[in-house]
């Protein structure tokens, strides 16, 4: 029986991807987003941000609403009508919608006989179900959208991608958007702070109308827009949309309450991340971001940069290096940082942060994987103690990608240097005993398998007929290559 229970009238983010799930498994959709007051607040945070830049807030606000204020019958009846739609869609090729996130939708009707009945379903929709099928069909860009802006890979809320605004908006928003205008980032810190220094620094910081800027904690993210005198704060675990806030302390007082006590967080230093985002490439009068936490670090009589008191121990440097802060990052280990321990920290899905740098900058093509190369000259091992493996098993399990080849000769270039014992690396067992060329075969990762081949003297029971293979590239006997590797039939 269908749920029609009322709605809640509420924007919580909890509330919402409750009505979410609903609308997704009327669809019978693989997809179910992550529940509770942790779920999905970059994503929601990143969409509004970006409708704020495009001049596109009322649309968003309103797609918004609906989700809010409609009740669970409306939604799984919106569903059904939208599950029709995309069954037509499978069975024969139509014309494409636009699915962007702001513009008008379009209803397209299938012309073939083929499918009459299904057809005249939607040649005769009354004016209330047309009315309907629009939202269906908004909802599930929306959904598509929330999605992408958040980092699907971790469902805490936790991975704040903000840094990658600019990139979301050349894929989501509309064509005159990204041709004409660039999201700047005009400004970012991280730092563990005191409630004293955090309002300190928000009336050095909050000074330009319009500019956008998103705080994060170690696990919540909010969005905060100056504008006039007042400031304007969206967080996706309020029952309100959109919040007025008049001055710098009663700010401060928002961010410390909403990102830390609402969530039973009571940390004397909290870990607070923020960066600023505009239209504008006008450089604002704002002190520089080093020079900013140098100054709030002579004033404290404890000196431990390394001070961090929540279970994950988001330290100030694992903090800049989770949100892409490079100079911030720089000028924390300068101040005694333990990259080491850097190294060894992992996050609420047990990945290791170094792994995630190396995805990131292999996804991003940052060619110059400049924070695995800052954490390796400022001292940080290459080897995962918590797993028995180095950064090459990591390397050979990563994402395939277009810059994965000559991001892989430039790491394995840079070890070899640096540390002078690439051979060692490449014979060196993960926890299971495999070496990183097995990793490498087993994840179908060839072109960095071939290079590990090039780079060091790999000693192992491997005949001269499987390198041979591997280096000749012949599918199925890779294929069945790989199955001797997963199964340990034999090695010689």
């Amino acid at each position: 029986m269908a749920n029609t229970r009322n709605s809640d009238n509420s924007f919580k983010q909890d509330i919402l991807i409750d009505k979410i799930n609903y609308f997704l498994k009327e669809l019978k959709s693989k997809e179910k987003l992550p529940r509770g007051t942790k779920g999905l607040c970059g994503g929601f945070s990143n969409m509004l941000a970006l409708a704020m830049l495009s001049d596109k807030e009322n649309d968003f606000i309103d797609r918004m609403k609906w989700l809010a204020n409609t009740d669970y019958s409306t939604i799984i009846n919106a569903a059904r009508l939208y599950s029709t739609y995309l069954n037509l869609r499978q069975k024969r090729p139509i014309e494409i919608i636009d699915e962007s996130l702001f513009d008008d939708v379009r209803i397209v009707r299938p012309e073939d006989a083929e499918y009459k009945d299904e057809e005249s379903r939607f040649k005769n929709l009354s004016s209330k179900e047309e009315s309907l099928f629009k939202r269906a069909q908004e909802l599930y860009v929306f959904i598509n959208t929330l999605l992408f802006s958040q980092d699907a890979e971790n469902n805490s809320g936790m991975d704040i991608t903000s840094a990658n605004l600019d990139q979301i908006a050349k894929v989501i928003m509309p064509v005159e958007f990204k041709n004409d205008v660039g999201i700047h980032k005009k400004y970012e810190f991280s730092l563990n702070m005191t409630e004293s220094e955090l309002e300190k620094v928000l009336g050095q910081v909050m000074i330009s109308n319009n500019e956008l800027v998103t705080f994060a904690s170690h696990d919540h993210l909010i969005l905060i827009k100056k504008k006039s005198d007042k400031f304007i704060v969206y967080d996706p675990n309020e029952d309100e949309m959109l919040v007025a806030v008049d001055n710098i302390k009663d700010l401060n007082k928002f961010i410390i309450n909403n990102l830390f006590k609402k969530l039973n967080h009571n940390f004397v230093f909290m870990p607070i991340s923020f960066q600023c985002f505009s239209l504008s490439s006008h450089a604002e009068l704002r002190p520089n971001p080093t020079d900013l936490l140098e100054e709030v670090l002579k004033e404290r009589k404890d000196k431990n940069i390394d001070i961090a008191e929540d279970k994950l121990e988001m330290t100030s440097l694992r903090m800049a290096v989770r949100d892409g802060h490079y100079i911030i990052a720089k000028k924390i280990i300068e101040n005694g940082a333990d990259v080491d321990k850097l190294r060894l920290m992992v996050d609420a899905l047990g990945a290791s942060l170094l792994d995630r740098l190396l995805r990131l900058s292999i996804e991003s093509g940052d060619l110059d994987f400049k924070f695995v190369k800052l954490l390796f000259d400022s001292g940080a091992s290459p080897k995962f103690v918590l797993t028995d493996e180095n950064i090459l098993h990591k390397l050979a399990n990563q994402i395939k990608s277009e810059n994965i080849s000559d991001f892989s000769i430039l790491l394995l270039n840079y070890l070899k240097n640096k540390f002078n014992n690439i051979d060692k690396m490449l014979a060196q067992k993960n926890g299971v005993g495999k070496i990183p060329l097995e990793v490498a075969i087993e994840s179908s990762n060839i072109t960095v398998a071939l290079l590990f081949l090039e780079f060091g003297n790999v000693t192992h029971e491997r005949t001269e007929r499987e390198i041979h293979t591997l280096k000749r590239g012949n599918f199925l006997d890779h294929f069945f290559l790989k199955l001797r590797y997963k199964f340990s039939f034999s090695y010689c």
